[in-house]
């Protein structure tokens, strides 16, 4: 080697030799070099190392290594393939004293070949040794791309626990390509608040394959959890678009209790109950008959409505999740279920239950309170052929936002049969209590949109379903504003409009907003007690239209803005009429199709009596002639009613008349009624 060195102190330049005598060439190769693809980019080289200091690692793509390191050059190395030295072609990819490699950068479904020559001595002395040796060179042709997410093996993880019980979560998860890098888990109660998110947890590599994670207790609801695996391999390819959902349930092994709260054998007793569990055996013997005995209709009895009528069910009946059946006992001893597991639901699965044409009797399927508006809008396709309303029964008829835990009631399909969705997201603002501001606002009768529900009482009994009003957007048909009488059970006492769909007859009508209308339905009943009293809240009207309650069998006439309520016997009377418009309009509706008396007052009387009537068209071309007539038939008064239809009244002085028994008669052609009048 020529070396020149200058002395700048002396002016002087030196050349001299310097002779580096080269290390001795290693005498034993490289061998059994193995070549694996844990990676669609990377290939992994091992080796045994032979007696050299160093080894240099030349590999070739899509052939063999036809180069060989050159004795005293120095070469360099990159382990992503093609960035090394090239010797024609052939890359250095490792250059050190080790016996491995991973090598990237490469190619799939292409042939690699690699030589790993030993070599003594540093850079500028280097002595190769380029002999083949066993499995040395080496080749390996590359897979195709990897592309495939690693996937779930096994999964170990109960599908059921105990209440209040840590899920363990256990799994094995492999992948063809490139392995497991990373393994997590996606998880959310079943019962969830809405918005109900997955949560996403890293899991733990136990062994091998083998991952573990643990859900506390607390965060396992009523229905349980449902979860999902995140899986990643090293490409990094993830299973996100391909998740396999699982479920693991509730097990009451002890069963659940079903509250009975009303005792007894009246018909305010009976109760709607729902069992919110897949029974291991689901008699009603088997359900109840530990608690009851076994099924006697003398000591407790149960119905459930088949879509045309009730059905007196039996020891033997099938007690299913989804459905309501009455029940009847007087025995206050706490109820059981008996053994069974929780709804197999999901979020994004939840129950489903099937609504034939009209009436349907459900029961609630979760051990938790569950919103009919909530169900509304989980069904947006269907809501408007289904009932606003869940009508329930505690101790009377009525419609409610809310279905109690273990409770059933009717829910009405105005369409054709249809399966709808049980959210099971839970919604707290029902829990344990009514749902938010469910205060209803009414508005006066002169505005676009109105409504009055009316209350019926008949002994114990009352009935605050029927009613009326005006919406700009109601039919005259049906439409979503209008309600329906649910089926009748043993006792009854209803307001019914003379409409029906599907089999059902309507208990509220609301129709076009009209300046004027008149609404016809009867007061239909089969309880004993002989008084039915209507009453209504005029506080809202407003007094700017006029609404009048017609009995027509009595053809009394209620002004609504001044009464709130109307007594009547349920034995004369059945059939009403609701007037609503302007004067013109009321007065002349309210004109009778024939000539009516109504009952003296008062009477008896002492010395004058009101005589109140109403005359039908007629008597504006024909005279009507009120007499009062003593026991004999006697005449004793008369007097032409003025040529007007409509109501009147004449009043009768009795002085110089006896006490005793009179008759009040009025006549109009060939019309002739008669009523009794007593003075004292």
């Amino acid at each position: 080697e020529l070396i020149v060195a200058n002395n700048i102190a002396n002016n002087t330049i030196s050349v001299f030799h310097n002779i580096m005598t080269p290390l001795s060439e290693p005498t034993v190769q490289a061998s059994n070099l193995i070549i694996q693809q844990p990676f669609t980019n990377t290939l992994s080289l091992t080796w045994t190392n032979g007696n050299g200091a160093s080894r240099l690692v030349v590999g070739k793509e899509g052939g063999t290594v036809t180069e060989s390191p050159v004795d005293g050059m120095t070469y360099s190395a990159s382990s992503s393939f093609s960035s090394g030295t090239s010797l024609g072609g052939n890359y250095v990819v490792y250059k050190g004293s080790g016996s491995s490699v991973a090598v990237t950068a490469i190619q799939p479904g292409t042939n690699y070949q690699f030589f790993v020559f030993e070599y003594n001595g540093t850079a500028g002395s280097e002595n190769y040794l380029t002999s083949t040796a066993t499995g040395n060179p080496a080749s390996f042709t590359t897979g195709s791309a990897d592309t495939t997410p690693p996937v779930v093996a096994s999964n170990s993880t109960p599908t059921t626990i105990a209440p209040n019980t840590d899920l363990i979560v256990t799994a094995n998860f492999t992948d063809a390509g490139s392995g497991v890098d990373y393994a997590g888990i996606e998880y959310r109660p079943i019962a969830g608040v809405a918005p109900n998110n997955f949560i996403t947890r890293d899991m733990v590599n136990t062994s091998g394959s083998a991952f573990k994670y643990t859900i506390p207790a607390n965060e396992v609801t009523e229905l349980g959890i449902e979860y999902r695996f995140l899986l990643r391999d090293f490409v990094p390819n993830d299973n996100s678009l391909d998740q396999t959902h699982y479920r693991t349930r509730i097990a009451h092994a002890a069963g659940l209790p079903i509250p009975y709260a009303s005792p007894g054998r009246a018909i305010a007793n009976y109760q709607i109950i729902a069992v919110p569990l897949e029974l291991e055996s689901k008699s009603m013997n088997s359900v109840l008959g530990d608690e009851l005995g076994a099924y006697d209709p003398t000591k407790w009895i149960m119905y459930r409505y088949d879509g045309t009528r009730f059905v007196e069910l039996s020891g033997t009946t099938q007690l299913e999740m989804g459905k309501g059946y009455w029940l009847l006992t007087p025995n206050a001893a706490p109820l059981n279920s008996g053994p069974g597991n929780s709804a197999d639901v999901g979020v994004i699965s939840p129950f489903q239950i099937t609504l034939n044409p009209g009436w349907n009797q459900i029961g609630n399927p979760y051990n938790f309170d569950i919103s009919w508006q909530d169900i509304l809008d989980a069904n947006p396709t269907v809501a408007s052929s289904l009932s606003v309303k869940i009508r329930v029964f505690r101790g009377n008829k009525g419609d409610d936002d809310k279905l109690n835990a273990f409770e059933g009631g009717f829910v009405s399909n105005s369409g054709s049969t249809v399966d709808i969705d049980i959210p099971v997201e839970k919604n707290m603002g029902i829990q344990g209590g009514r749902k938010g501001d469910t205060q209803k606002v009414f508005t006066a009768l002169d505005q676009p949109n109105w409504e009055i529900l009316f209350n019926l009482k008949q002994g114990d009994t009352e009935y605050k379903l029927g009613g009326l009003g005006m919406h700009p957007n109601a039919n005259l048909g049906f439409d979503y504003f209008d309600d329906y009488n649910s089926p009748r059970f043993i006792e009854y006492l209803e307001i019914k409009f003379p409409k029906q769909r599907v089999g059902m007859t309507y208990t509220k009508d609301i129709v076009p907003t009209s300046e004027n209308f008149v609404w016809e339905f009867s007061v239909e009943s089969n309880i004993n007690a002989t008084e039915i009293s209507i009453s209504w809240d005029n506080s809202y009207f407003g007094n700017v239209k006029e609404i009048y309650l017609l009995d027509v069998a009595e053809h009394r006439m209620v002004d609504m803005n001044a009464q709130e309520s109307y007594q009547f016997a349920a034995t004369a009377s059945k059939q009403f009429k609701v007037i609503y418009g302007n004067p013109d309009f009321v007065k002349d509706a309210l004109i009778p199709d024939r000539i009516v008396l109504y009952d003296p007052y008062p009477n008896p009387f002492i010395d004058q009596v009101a005589i109140a009537y109403s005359l039908p068209k007629e008597s504006v071309t024909i005279n009507a002639e009120i007499g009062i007539y003593n026991g004999l038939g006697v005449n004793l008064s008369r007097v032409s009613a003025p040529r007007e239809a409509g109501a009147g009244n004449w009043t009768w002085l009795s002085e110089g008349n006896p006490s005793g028994l009179y008759f009040v008669r009025i006549r109009l052609g060939d019309q002739v009624v008669t009523k009794k009048l007593l003075k004292r």
